[in-house]
């Protein structure tokens, strides 16, 4: 079904919004905390630096 284009992205942010929901209720029941960083955050990029400077 991921072939087809019209219904790819339908089907994986179902996916993914799955996975977020689970991992929200195990980290509740465990007394985690779930840490959700926006869509364009330069995680990546922010890492790098961080791994040169030391």
């Amino acid at each position: 079904m991921l072939k087809n284009h019209k219904l790819a992205s339908a089907i994986a942010d179902c996916g993914f919004y799955e996975f977020k929901r689970q991992l929200a209720y195990k980290c509740e029941w465990y007394g985690s905390q779930l840490v959700i960083a926006p869509r364009f955050y330069p995680s990546s990029q922010i890492c790098s630096r961080a791994r040169a400077s030391t």
